[in-house]
């Protein structure tokens, strides 16, 4: 059930599993810079526009208590991740529950910038298992690859407003994907409603205000 999208550069894939989907997101951003987003396993969740989340709580050290719907495969998820951050820098989410056993998150430098490597690991049950439960297998790794690349676009583009990091926070990230998508197009209406009244304040101006 292998997945990829079109990448910079080959990556090197943070696990020996057989059974997995992946996904590399160029980025802009320094390898440095975007390991910061390592620290913070629900933003890079939330990301994914096919995950509608209900609940995302603290559950003890570096394990969360979630409870999710995902549209590509209508399932509900409700159970623990825990994270692992390893020696050589990569995350692993341990998924408790579902056919998904763990995700894995690398970060590789490359010419220009970076790449975020994602890796969904279905590897651990049976393959006998695997084939009679794979109605479970998440597809949505290229779309949530997609939805990275964007959201760190736009972190590297608009991060020096003031109150961007706030907004995003906590405002976008806890909206529903529907709900996003719908502010993006309110946001795209406002901005071309005030170009047509500077085009027409403009207009006025140079036929009559000269």
């Amino acid at each position: 059930m292998t997945s990829t999208a079109p990448t910079p550069a080959a990556p090197r894939l943070p696990t020996d599993s057989k059974d997995i989907a992946w996904v590399a997101v160029p980025c802009r951003q320094t390898p440095e810079t975007l390991r910061r987003y390592l620290s913070d396993p629900e933003i890079l969740l939330r990301i994914n526009p096919y995950l509608v989340f209900k609940r995302w709580e603290a559950a003890g050290p570096d394990r969360y208590r979630v409870d999710f719907h995902n549209e590509t495969n209508q399932l509900e998820y409700q159970g623990d991740i825990a994270a692992e951050m390893r020696p050589d820098g990569v995350l692993v989410l341990h998924h408790r529950k579902g056919l998904k056993q763990r995700t894995f998150f690398s970060i590789e430098a490359t010419p220009n910038g970076s790449q975020l490597i994602v890796v969904d690991d279905y590897e651990g049950p049976s393959e006998a298992e695997r084939e009679s439960r794979k109605n479970e297998v998440d597809r949505s790794i290229v779309a949530w690859g997609e939805a990275l690349r964007r959201y760190f676009v736009r972190q590297r583009r608009y991060c020096w407003l003031p109150g961007w990091r706030w907004y995003i926070r906590r405002v976008w990230m806890p909206m529903k994907p529907s709900h996003r998508r719908i502010l993006w197009l309110l946001w795209l209406f406002t901005l071309f409603d005030t170009v047509i009244v500077a085009l027409g304040f403009a207009i006025w101006f140079i036929e009559y205000g000269g």
